[in-house]
């Protein structure tokens, strides 16, 4: 019983469909049919937009392709026509070439293959245009009274390998120079007429340059021969030597070759011309040839010691003076010049006045007025007096040793300044100085910058002859 009773609760009793039910079914089956026909629909329509774009593309490839096609005959015809104007090109410049080798001709404009052009380039030349032949320097004419470039040097270099130095035995000097008197005849070595000199000329000579010593000062004798050189003022000696001092920065009292080349002398001409010669140019070249230190390197100058040089005067008290001005950088004051102590005084029939004293120079326009209070350092008189002299240390028989008991020694000079009431590093007044006994007898006994005078020396040549032809007669 109990079998059958589930049995028949499992069956499913079915019950009658509403209306409702079956519209809403309705409605439903005709959704789905709606759905399947847009979906159908627009399969249609997509395929029919994808073989429209078919065609679009198909047409538009067909385009390109043939846009393409005439591309590639443009190019083609392009690149021929630039292959033919290049070699055109090409024939062209070959046939200039060609034209100028045939008839020897230089091509002076540039060639040039730009691109497919050929170009000739007439703004640069593709060889160096020949330079005019340079104009000949002129040479310097001998003279037979004046020394050439080429003979001073020839003189310097004798001298400088007899005595490095600058100081050199009377004796030594006069048979250095005999010797290349009698040597160098023909050989224009000498101006003519210092062929015919005599021993006792070269012996005055000699004894002008020696400062009442036993030693020649052969620059002193060069600087005679360098002529024609203008005797500088005073003035011009002070403004020379700041021009020197300010151009040496460090104060070391040389100059290079390149700093003295840059410096205007007094004498000296800035025009330079290789058409002319320039024997002022010449002469300064010259002058740092035989006043540098060569053992240096590079060779300096001791530019007070050249101006030193340039103070000599036809007067020795004027030259010492104007020296004394340089060494001290101001102008010293033309005080009148001091007379020697009485043992000096005397004179002696038999030897002549000095003609300076007899007649002494006026003194120089250019020096002013308050020079009158002008002071000497001790080390500017001390290297006045013993200017040409050579340096204390040299081992050689000419070298000049320092004596305490000299009345130009260093120690005799600061005594004096002592007596005077000053300290020995102190510069004393050029006016009190000179009121000194022991300085006036230095002053006047001084000869060293006195100038040699070689027109007179040599003048007795022509007295000589002359006085030959009339005994022969």
């Amino acid at each position: 019983m109990t079998l059958k009773a589930n049995a028949l609760s499992s069956i499913t009793v079915s019950e009658p469909i509403s209306e409702e039910d079956k519209h809403r079914n309705s409605i439903r089956d005709r959704m789905k049919q709606e759905y399947f026909f847009a979906i159908h629909e627009e399969e249609k329509a997509c395929k029919a937009r994808m073989e429209l774009v078919k065609v679009t593309a198909m047409a538009v490839l067909q385009d390109l392709k043939h846009k393409a096609d005439n591309a590639f005959k443009d190019m083609n015809d392009w690149l021929g026509a630039r292959y033919l104007k290049e070699m055109e090109s090409i024939d062209h410049m070959s046939e200039i070439v060609r034209h100028a080798i045939e008839n020897k001709m230089r091509i002076k404009q540039q060639l040039m293959l730009k691109q497919q052009d050929f170009l000739l380039n007439e703004d640069l030349a593709v060889f160096k245009t020949p330079s005019p032949p340079p104009a000949e320097k002129e040479e310097e004419t001998p003279m037979i009274d004046m020394f050439t470039g080429a003979q001073l040097r020839n003189l310097y270099g004798q001298f400088a390998t007899t005595a490095p130095t600058g100081v050199m035995s009377i004796k030594s000097f006069c048979e250095t120079f005999e010797n290349m008197v009698s040597v160098t005849h023909g050989m224009e070595q000498l101006p003519d007429v210092w062929l015919n000199i005599t021993p006792q000329q070269i012996q005055d000579i000699a004894a002008g340059c020696s400062s009442d010593s036993e030693y020649v000062d052969w620059r002193r004798f060069l600087m005679a021969l360098a002529q024609p050189i203008p005797a500088p003022t005073q003035s011009i000696l002070l403004e020379t030597l700041a021009r020197y001092q300010n151009m040496d920065q460090k104060s070391t009292g040389f100059v290079t070759g390149e700093q003295y080349d840059r410096m205007n002398m007094w004498f000296a001409t800035e025009d330079k011309s290789d058409e002319v010669f320039e024997r002022p140019t010449m002469l300064k070249a010259f002058l740092f040839e035989i006043f540098a230190n060569h053992n240096r390197v590079p060779a300096v100058m001791d530019y007070i010691g050249m101006l030193l040089y340039f103070s000599a005067s036809s007067s020795a008290h004027e030259g010492f003076l104007r020296a004394l001005s340089v060494a001290s950088g101001v102008h010293m004051p033309r005080i009148m010049k001091p007379a020697p102590r009485a043992e000096r005084t005397i004179h002696s029939p038999d030897i002549p006045d000095d003609p300076e004293e007899l007649s002494p120079l006026p003194p120089p326009d250019d020096i002013p007025a308050d020079a009158v209070d002008s002071v000497v350092p001790l080390d500017a008189l001390y290297r006045v007096l013993h200017h040409g002299e050579t340096p204390k240390g040299d081992s050689h028989r000419y070298s000049v040793t320092a004596d305490p008991e000299d009345a130009t020694s260093r120690e005799r000079l600061a005594g004096v300044y002592q007596e005077l009431g000053y300290e020995s590093s102190d510069p004393v007044p050029f006016k009190v100085l000179i009121e000194h006994p022991l300085i006036q007898d230095v002053i006047n006994a001084s000869k060293t910058f006195k100038a040699l005078d070689l027109r007179t020396i040599l003048a007795a040549t022509d007295n000589m002859d002359v006085t030959s032809t009339k005994t022969v007669e």
